[in-house]
Order: structure tokens, then C-alpha cells, then sequence
């Protein structure tokens, strides 16, 4: 991640992980995405991840978009749930130096994903 700052009340568009940090919360984002991903998508402020609702899926999420908000504090992580059971993730910024940063996230969110479903991405 970029690690520059915006002026003003901006959080720093960077990750505050360590190398060994970062590499465990990627393999959690893999194994999550390997066993419960849909789809990534990427938006005008972000991106949307879609889960499916499966056992331990929505702890693991929820777990894990506390833990985002504290390392990538530029980024919003909101999660939500469908009516047909799906689980929604949405990561957004606010400027353009943090979108950009959010939009960079979305080939590890993508490989995370095609394990599960080889043909999405």
C-alpha cells in the first residue's frame, strides 16, 4: 500500500502490518475465500465482496473487517447480509489517493476468490 498522507483529518493511506503480519491476514482472506467467496467487484468508492453464509463465515468476516479497520484505517469495511443469505462486504475511501489504494486491494481479493470458483474473477 501507498504510504503517503492526505492533508487535513485524512487517516494515512497505508497498512500499519508487518511483512509476517500481512502475510497471515492474506492467508486468512484465501482460506475465507476459498471456502465461503462469490464474486468481487470493484465500485466508484471501492470494491463489494459477496460471501456465501456458511458456518463460521460471518465471525471470520466480522473478525476480520475489525482487525482492516485498524491496520487500513483509510477504508470503510461494512458488512452486511441479504435476504438470500449472502454476506456483503463493502470497502470504500473517500479520496482518491484511498480508492486507489482500495481498487489495488482487489486482485488479492480476486485470487482469494478463484480458488473457490476457478472460472470467476
Amino acid at each position: 500500500m501507498c504510504e503517503s498522507e492526505e492533508a487535513g483529518d485524512a487517516a494515512p493511506v497505508a497498512c500499519s502490518l508487518s511483512a509476517a503480519g500481512l502475510s497471515d491476514r492474506d492467508e486468512r482472506w484465501r482460506q475465507l475465500g476459498s471456502r465461503a467467496g462469490v464474486s468481487v467487484s470493484r465500485a466508484a468508492s471501492g470494491l463489494t465482496l459477496v460471501f456465501e453464509h456458511r458456518a463460521g463465515v460471518t465471525e471470520e468476516l466480522t473478525d476480520l473487517v475489525r482487525l482492516e479497520g485498524e491496520c487500513c484505517a483509510f477504508a470503510q469495511w461494512h458488512l452486511d447480509s441479504t435476504d438470500d443469505g449472502q454476506l456483503i462486504l463493502q470497502i470504500t475511501a473517500r479520496d482518491e489517493q484511498a480508492v486507489q489504494a482500495v481498487h489495488d486491494m482487489q486482485d488479492a481479493f480476486a485470487a482469494a476468490l478463484a480458488r473457490a470458483h476457478p472460472a470467476a474473477r
